[in-house]
């Protein structure tokens, strides 16, 4: 009899608390028409889809056009405000602006609350410890593999001469900027120069690929922001280049897909989606954060535009 009662005592406890409604936060670095944090939604929204118990609040931190110390305590205080009656069960923070957010920030606003992340660029553990976060953290890092991408682009293209990289100063651009530090010192000897782009302007970038020889290839990694300060979204700079340039040009990322790229090993937005996803389930399931490991294989996947490859070959 007593096992009975207690069958039926554990029954009812799961069922109630799986029926319960489960409040998550996804906090975007960026803003709503940025395709990166498009089609991350769009997989943690599919992915959550089925679990009718899990209501989804997203908000955006809009920091491509302003991510100044005194705008980010403002937007802390209106976060405070906002959220004030809601209790969260658990936070999603995207992209590296929403990370370090979540860790500035945690005990003002999400006081011993489970955070995961996502497309996190130069992860590194340490920064948990130094922060007092290890036990409220994991997720998935987004790591670009630019060396299997120069050799990608050596395959394809044998005959290069010459690799022009397209970057900006945004926090991302010099994250890549110190991995490219590393690896370009492998391929002095397979390609003859190597020209590293970051501090000019559109009107200066667009002249130099104006002229660009046909044994040239353009790796083209991020520009929203030239040395001007003009801002773009990630269609008009690629666009505004590939209108004065004919030569092939790869990528880093899935969102220029369709804009001009060929593509390459390219990180995905959407796999960052569906992992971080799965992580999220299994917190909600009751799972400790801290027994959930942190991916630190990013799920990047090889993928091209065929149009663009027929006409670079």
């Amino acid at each position: 009899m007593k096992r009975l009662v207690l069958l039926l005592l554990l029954l009812f406890t799961f069922g109630n608390s799986s029926s319960q409604t489960k409040e998550i936060l996804l906090l975007h670095s960026y803003h709503k028409g940025y395709k990166w944090s498009d089609d991350l939604s769009i997989a943690i929204e599919k992915k959550f889809a089925p679990f009718k118990n899990i209501n989804l609040t997203t908000v955006y931190m809009d920091t491509k056009k302003i991510a100044t110390p005194t705008y980010l305590d403002k937007l802390a205080n209106l976060y405070k405000e906002q959220f004030e009656k809601r209790n969260f069960d658990l936070i999603i923070a995207s992209d590296n602006n929403a990370f370090d957010f979540a860790i500035r920030y945690h005990e003002y606003l999400f006081k011993e609350l489970p955070v995961l992340f996502c497309g996190i660029n130069n992860f590194d553990k340490v920064f948990l410890y130094e922060n007092n976060m290890k036990e409220y953290m994991s997720g998935v890092v987004e790591q670009v593999d630019i060396e299997k991408n120069f050799n990608l682009i050596l395959d394809i293209h044998p005959n290069l001469k010459k690799l022009i990289i397209i970057n900006d100063f945004s926090k991302t651009g010099q994250a890549i900027r110190r991995d490219l530090r590393k690896i370009i010192p492998k391929f002095k000897n397979r390609i003859q120069t190597i020209e590293y782009i970051d501090n000019m302007d559109m009107k200066d970038i667009k002249e130099k690929l104006r002229n660009a020889k046909e044994d040239t290839v353009i790796l083209f990694v991020l520009l929203f922001k030239d040395k001007t300060g003009r801002f773009f979204t990630y269609k008009e700079s690629l666009q505004e280049i590939k209108s004065v340039s004919k030569v092939p040009t790869y990528g880093l990322w899935d969102f220029y897909l369709d804009y001009g790229i060929i593509g390459g090993l390219l990180t995905s937005a959407s796999a960052q989606g569906e992992a971080v996803s799965d992580m999220a389930l299994q917190v909600i399931r009751g799972k400790s954060i801290k027994d959930i490991p942190i991916l630190e294989q990013s799920p990047n996947r090889y993928m091209f535009d065929y149009n663009e490859l027929t006409i670079a070959s």
